[in-house]
């Protein structure tokens, strides 16, 4: 009798834990609110670079170095590639970039 008692006990307080310490729901429409950077332009027409653009969503660093290409890799770099963070929470949640995404390639010679 005791054992179950004790069972009983542990798996009441398993839930009561679980319970304290679950995390609320998501809201996905967020994803449509959260607050976008649009490109931005010079008078003369050029792209202003982002500011904090390293705080962007990472997407990767691909390489292209010379010396696995023969000594002529089209593009001789290694660049890392961001998402602005808005554009690709709207993009976990319907899978297509909204207009005006922007992604950002930092660009290092190798």
């Amino acid at each position: 009798m005791r054992t179950s008692v004790l069972i009983a006990t542990v798996v009441s307080s398993a839930f009561v834990m679980t319970a304290a310490f679950a995390k609320p729901p998501s809201d996905d429409s967020s994803a449509h609110t959260r607050k976008r950077y649009l490109p931005e332009y010079t008078a003369s027409g050029d792209l202003i670079l982002p500011k904090n653009f390293h705080e962007w969503v990472y997407v990767g660093s691909p390489l292209t170095p010379n010396a696995l290409n023969g000594g002529k890799a089209n593009f001789p770099e290694f660049h890392n590639v961001y998402i602005e963070p808005g554009s690709y929470a709207i993009y976990k949640k319907t899978g297509e970039f909204p207009e005006g995404t922007i992604f950002f390639k930092e660009l290092q010679l190798v």
